[in-house]
């Protein structure tokens, strides 16, 4: 502590310097800075301290909000470069690189791919926290917003998947990859996210399933036209998503 070199520095006659907090009134902090040096008499024997404080507090507050700024700076370099770097990754696949800031929520990038993969413009995200989670399918959204949510308030990466509402109505699915980007107090500043389109995969593991259980649960002495007939009314659900969610 600063108690103890100061006991140390006199005991061993020598010049010192420290800063400390102390407390003039209930409730307020200040920092001094206090510096001494050894006097001697004529004869080079120790005869005391000359010592000085300084009042610093505006000085290191002013330190500490250009400490916090250059985190900070580093803390948006490190999301660019990291943003970049994923734009890169996903070129050419059906993908879209988002950043987010995670205390307002705001988008503050997005790549042009959300054109194509959901058919909303970029500015439609722009001012609009919200959006997201306005999108998301009625039958996803309470989930998938608070899994979101929990992670990012927790400053954890996750990954999701769940079902869009494309501006034309399509249902798209999504499986999101996200990293949280952490401030030097270890808070969540910033969200990093990658949205892969796998509508088709989807459809196909879903075909699959159907035609699994369609095989299934059906009388092979059925007749055709009836098992047809039953196959296209289990299939309907599916179908519809294609186009429109009601």
């Amino acid at each position: 502590s600063w108690s103890s070199r100061a006991v140390s520095a006199g005991s061993a006659h020598r010049n010192w310097s420290d800063q400390y907090r102390v407390m003039p009134a209930p409730g307020e902090v200040r920092w001094v800075r206090a510096s001494a040096r050894p006097l001697h008499d004529q004869d080079g024997v120790f005869t005391g301290y000359l010592g000085t404080c300084l009042d610093i507090t505006e000085l290191r507050e002013a330190e500490e909000d250009r400490r916090r700024a250059a985190v900070a700076q580093a803390a948006r370099d490190v999301s660019d470069a990291a943003a970049a770097r994923l734009q890169a990754l996903v070129t050419g696949l059906s993908a879209i690189v988002w950043e987010r800031d995670a205390r307002s929520g705001d988008y503050t990038f997005i790549t042009d791919r959300v054109v194509d993969v959901l058919g909303y413009s970029i500015n439609a995200w722009i001012g609009r926290s919200d959006f997201w989670a306005f999108i998301l399918h009625p039958a996803d959204r309470e989930e998938a917003v608070a899994a979101a949510a929990a992670a990012t308030a927790a400053g954890q990466d996750w990954e999701q998947t769940y079902r869009a509402v494309g501006a034309d109505g399509r249902t798209v699915w999504l499986h999101d990859l996200v990293h949280v980007v952490r401030d030097d107090t270890g808070a969540a500043a910033s969200v990093l996210e990658v949205s892969i389109d796998v509508t088709t995969q989807k459809r196909q593991d879903e075909a699959i399933s159907l035609l699994a259980e369609f095989g299934f649960r059906q009388d092979a002495d059925q007749a055709l036209a009836e098992r047809l007939d039953a196959l296209v009314r289990a299939a309907t659900p599916l179908l519809g998503e294609l186009s429109a969610v009601s």
